[in-house]
């Protein structure tokens, strides 16, 4: 015991670079059930900082063996800790690499937060950066947009401060290069995956898994460019003959009108681009007495974001359209993470073979689904059963 107390009262800053990388390389080395134990022991029992500092410890060993479960239950039972400067750090790390429904915007805001606070950190800086690219590779449309002009600059400026500060660590000219992509600058990029390559030190036991990741960055790299090119270059086809129809976007009231009453209604939580297969659906569970609000109901000039939460709040439940596009990070997710965070129960509705993350999982927990694949319509029944079932039990 004596020696995991003196690794981790090792630093006196918590926020410092040689806190977590010390701490991450004593875990690893001593990783088994009794150091667990002795870890538990001092977040239940231990002083407030030693017990914080265990619990840090914790979040590492759980992170690396990605058991997502015994790490969000870590968060839910040590709300106390929150106050921590370097709290928001090791959650961020949890939602991004467990992949739950997090709020990008709001992980954004304390992510460039905690980079404002910690300039000299490369680890907090580099966070960031990499939270920045996940969001932009994996969304699209407006919300890639958004997140684009709201945090570039200073998504840019953080990874080169890390290069700075730490110009020997490989990974930082990688995610430099998923961020410069995101502005059209794509030979620099190719040059900084290079640069990744070239920095990396061959003595480390994870070298080619390593590079293997470089390369893969690049790959996404390279189909994002084509990907602008082959936009732009239809684009052009389009403009130079009229008669080639337009790409499909989202036209707002093509839906049935969403429910605007005093009555209990159930919350639908959609990507636009599944319009055309989710309103048909809406519009049979409307036949049948089910109550639903959806997006396509909001008024010019509302605040979007607090009147869709004021919206999720005033529910009685939550119906999931759930699909390849409307898992990625974006509206969506944000909808499903502040429902979860006021309890309401929600129902999934698979449209297409969705594939979950563990963080999604571990999320949804036990609650219901039902197969929109299956042929026939014998899910519309199940939905309602369920949203029945589930609105009885509330009155």
């Amino acid at each position: 015991m004596q020696e995991l107390i003196s690794a981790l009262t090792a630093h006196e800053e918590e926020c410092s670079r040689e806190f977590e990388a010390d701490l991450s390389a004593f875990c690893t080395r001593h990783m088994d059930a009794q150091l667990v134990q002795q870890l538990r022991q001092l977040v239940a029992e231990g002083e407030e900082d030693l017990a914080y500092r265990a619990f840090y410890a914790l979040t590492i060993i759980y992170r690396n063996r990605k058991d997502y479960q015994q790490l969000q239950a870590l968060f839910e039972e040590n709300p106390r800790f929150a106050g921590h400067p370097s709290y928001h750090h090791l959650l961020i790390l949890f939602q991004l690499e467990a992949e739950t429904f997090f709020d990008a915007l709001e992980l954004l805001e304390l992510a460039r937060e905690d980079a404002r606070q910690h300039r000299d950190n490369a680890g907090y800086l580099h966070l960031f950066a990499h939270l920045f690219v996940y969001t932009c590779e994996k969304s699209r449309g407006e919300m890639r947009e958004q997140v684009r002009r709201e945090y570039y600059d200073d998504v840019e400026q953080a990874v080169e401060d890390a290069i700075r500060l730490d110009p020997a660590y490989a990974k930082f000219y990688c995610t430099k290069a998923r961020v410069v992509a995101q502005r059209g600058r794509y030979g620099e990029a190719y040059s900084l995956i290079n640069k990744a390559v070239a920095t990396e030190s061959s003595a480390r036991k994870d070298y080619a898994l390593r590079l293997l990741d470089y390369r893969h960055c690049e790959t996404v790299i390279l189909l994002q460019e084509q990907r602008e090119y082959f936009q732009g270059e239809m684009e052009k086809l389009r403009r130079s003959v009229p008669s080639l129809p337009k790409p499909k976007t989202f036209v707002p009231g093509r839906g049935p009108k969403a429910y605007e009453g005093a009555e209990p209604y159930c919350f639908v939580s959609y990507a636009h681009i599944n319009s055309d297969r989710v309103y048909p659906i809406v519009e049979q569970l409307m036949q049948r007495g089910i109550r639903l609000w959806y997006d396509d109901g909001i008024e010019a000039g509302s605040d979007f974001r607090e009147f869709i939460a004021e919206k999720i709040r005033d529910s009685w439940q939550v119906l999931l359209f759930a699909s390849h596009e409307s898992i990625q990070p974006g509206f969506v997710r944000n909808e499903i993470n502040y429902a979860l965070h006021c309890g309401k129960p929600i129902l999934r509705v698979n449209l297409d073979d969705v594939e979950l993350t563990p963080g999604m999982e571990l999320s949804l927990g036990g609650m219901q689904y039902v197969d929109a694949t299956e042929p026939g319509g014998d899910y519309l029944e199940r939905i309602v059963r369920t949203l029945l079932a589930e609105r009885k039990e509330k009155a």
